[in-house]
């Protein structure tokens, strides 16, 4: 059998599905960008940070600073604060299981994938109701 679902996984992937359930489609498309765009980079920094070094809140400011620039450089200062947030709880995370720190990247980022598909889909099974009950398309 697989190992069991952690408590903050099944959180972060309800937080990410939440995060995407928009008032329309294109609306939820947009969310969803910005939830991946922030954690991927999110990820990819961590990851690097974790196989040097142990979590820290020193690492985890270096990281959020880090982080920020990359998204100003980009001209996608609209997603350094879930940026931030998946940082903090990536490292906050990696601190309180250091023996799995390096894994912690990548098992959020797989939570937040998994969010993200699950918020889609409700998105799109509650716009097809709304759609059939309505009579109109607020897609």
């Amino acid at each position: 059998m697989g190992r069991p679902a952690e408590p903050v996984g099944i959180l972060w992937a309800v937080i990410s599905a939440v995060f995407v359930f928009r008032d329309t489609l294109e609306q939820s498309r947009s969310a969803a960008t910005s939830r991946i765009l922030a954690t991927f980079i999110s990820f990819a920094l961590c990851q690097i940070y974790l196989l040097l070094f142990a979590a820290n809140s020193l690492g985890l400011s270096v990281l959020i600073v880090i982080g920020t620039l990359l998204l100003m450089l980009a001209g996608r200062r609209n997603e350094i604060g879930l940026l931030a947030i998946t940082t903090a709880v990536i490292m906050i995370v990696a601190a309180e299981h250091p023996e799995t720190a390096w894994q912690q990247p990548l098992l959020r980022l797989a939570d937040t994938a998994a969010g993200v598909v699950v918020g889609a889909i409700c998105k799109w099974i509650a716009s097809s109701l709304y759609d059939r009950l309505s009579g109109q398309d607020r897609r």
